[in-house]
């Protein structure tokens, strides 16, 4: 969110660039089975993680700030792939407030 900040207030392209690399090495949070963000990445290794308290779950905080990072870096960069990996949270709590699905998915 940051860097995308000081991109709109700079124009400084080099940042927004710096903003897609940093969200394509998180990609790895959105290997999950059913697409919700894990907390953490290893930036090293890649590997995603979530908080231990959570018993495996995601937090909804978490997931609500990157959709709105990411939707933007989708509008600024015209690559509409970052705001549709968020976009599958919603259609999983859709379902989940449905009662289609379980807890925990």
């Amino acid at each position: 969110g940051g860097l995308l900040s000081a991109y709109d207030l700079s124009g400084d392209e080099a940042l927004l660039r710096i903003a897609e690399a940093v969200a394509s090495r998180l990609e790895p949070a959105f290997k999950t089975p059913t697409g919700v963000p894990l907390s953490f990445v290893n930036l090293e290794s890649g590997g995603a993680h979530t908080l231990p308290w959570t018993h495996g779950g995601s937090i909804l905080a978490d997931f609500g700030t990157m959709h709105l990072e990411w939707a933007t870096l989708s509008n600024r960069t015209g690559d509409p792939k970052w705001g549709a990996m968020t976009q599958g949270v919603f259609d999983v709590i859709r379902r989940h407030s449905s009662g289609k699905q379980g807890r925990g998915s």
